[in-house]
């Protein structure tokens, strides 16, 4: 099975952590609670696809992930208008 390049992976992460981000700071929920949103929809994806692909995650095992969905959600939350 091929897979992406882990630049790709990490940038669309770190978008999906933003968008996370940005639909908890729309419905009025504090920042860190917008924060721990963003992550948890960044990485949720990506690790659920592992999963069901019977892979171990990636976003657990790998020390790019984490940190750099933390900058998205933080990003997404401070950006959303």
């Amino acid at each position: 099975m091929t897979s992406l390049p882990i630049w790709f992976e990490v940038m669309w992460m770190t978008i999906n952590c933003g968008f996370g981000a940005a639909i908890a700071r729309s419905r009025n929920a504090p920042v860190y609670g917008t924060i721990l949103g963003g992550v948890l929809v960044g990485l949720g994806g990506g690790m659920t696809r592992d999963v069901l692909l019977g892979l171990e995650p990636v976003a657990i095992f790998s020390g790019q992930y984490l940190p750099c969905g933390v900058v998205g959600a933080v990003v997404g939350a401070f950006l959303f208008h």
